[in-house]
Order: C-alpha cells, then structure tokens, then sequence
C-alpha cells in the first residue's frame, strides 16, 4: 500500500489561532548557514570602496540630507576608513573638515582607521594628520580611538613607532612657533611680516673691513 506524507501548511512554531511570523535573519542562517547582508550597506560599501575621493566626499555630503540615511552615512565613513589606502584617508578627511563643513565630520572615518587598520596603518595615519592643516583634534581622535581599541601590545608597538618616526625637537618648536605666529597673525587682522633680506656684503679690500651696501654699476667709458 503506497503511503503519502502530509505536510502541516502551519508553522510548527507558530501558536495554534496566531498569524503566520516570517522567519527573520536568525532562522534563515540556522537553516541555510548564510545571513543576507543588507544590501544598503554593501552598495555604500562598494561606492565608497573604488569611486574617487571627490565623488564619496559627494555621496555622503547627499546622504546626510536626509535624517532616514543616518546609519548609511555612518557606515560609509566607516567604509572609507578601512577600505581606502592611508593616503586617501588622510585626503578624505581634509575633504570632509573643509568649510563650511563641520571640522567633526570624518571622525567616523578616524576612529574607524585608528582602530582596525595595522598599526604599521596607524602610525602613518597619525603622521600624516599631523603634516596636513587639520583641525588639531583629528589627529586627537586618531590616538585615543587608538589607545581605547587596541591590545596592550598593540599599544606598546605603536608607541616604539611613533617614537621612532618622531621628527627632532628643534623642528617641532619651529613649527610651533610658526603655527603660533600665524594664529596671532589672523587673530590681529594684520598682514603676515616677511624678515627683510640682509643687505649683500661686498668683498673686503686688501687689507680693509667688508663694506655693506650694494655693488655700484660699472661705468662705461667712451673711447675718446
């Protein structure tokens, strides 16, 4: 006698009298081992990914228009931080602290490179901010995204690094005399002083001091 196997149209999980529940993520993964990523975050992903730097800056500057694309601005700051190179890095988040944005704009991207990128990475992110005109505290953010998301030895690594990429000490109170010059400057509404070029030294005759002044012209003479 041939036999023919019934199956339940309801959901053995469902209690008897309630309404079919979809199976959300969770299910699907236990029945077919895979979770469908949201194809929100991998479009963003893969724009931010291969496009230029000027078209991401585009795209992000668009999406946060809109209060509905928060997350997706937030992941395509976070994309760009892992995904570009350090140099692009460091370019985009010029791009996104130019005026009239918000100098906080790529903290995103910041704290995203800082912790999951190499600490090889991160300390050529960290010298690079400090090279570029940047607001100070995006170089700030880098180092403590850094110092909170990363192992001890991790730490221990990146401070012998840094260390050794340390430029000398009379270099760094010469650019931040400068730096300072040029705030007092602009706070002042004055134009920027250029030193005045030392006048030339003419050789010294035989047996005479060095006359300072400038060189006469030669005189031509006429043949009579």
């Amino acid at each position: 006698m041939a036999t023919v196997d019934l199956v339940d149209p309801l959901d053995p999980a469902d209690p008897p009298g309630e309404p079919h529940r979809p199976r959300d993520a969770e299910d699907l993964a236990g029945t077919s081992g895979r979770v469908y990523a949201d194809p929100v975050t991998d479009l963003v992903h893969a724009a931010v990914s291969d496009r230029p730097l000027d078209e991401v800056v585009d795209l992000i500057t668009a999406l946060e228009r809109s209060p509905q694309h928060t997350r997706a601005v937030v992941d395509a700051l976070r994309a760009a931080g892992v995904d570009r190179s350090v140099e692009d890095v460091t370019r985009l988040v010029a791009l996104l602290t130019r005026p009239p944005r918000d100098p906080a704009g790529a903290d995103e991207t910041i704290r995203a490179a800082a912790a999951h990128r190499s600490v090889e990475d991160v300390t050529l992110l960290v010298a690079l901010l400090h090279n570029e005109p940047l607001p100070p505290h995006c170089r700030e953010e880098a180092l403590r995204a850094a110092a909170t998301g990363r192992s001890v030895d991790e730490l221990v690594e990146l401070i012998d690094r840094l260390a050794a990429h340390r430029p000398p000490e009379h270099l760094l109170r010469a650019a931040v005399d400068q730096a300072r010059t040029a705030q007092e400057t602009q706070a002042s509404g004055e134009p920027p002083r250029h030193p005045r070029p030392e006048p030339e030294r003419a050789r010294a005759s035989r047996g005479g001091t060095p006359r300072i002044g400038r060189r006469r012209p030669a005189v031509r003479r006429t043949p009579r």
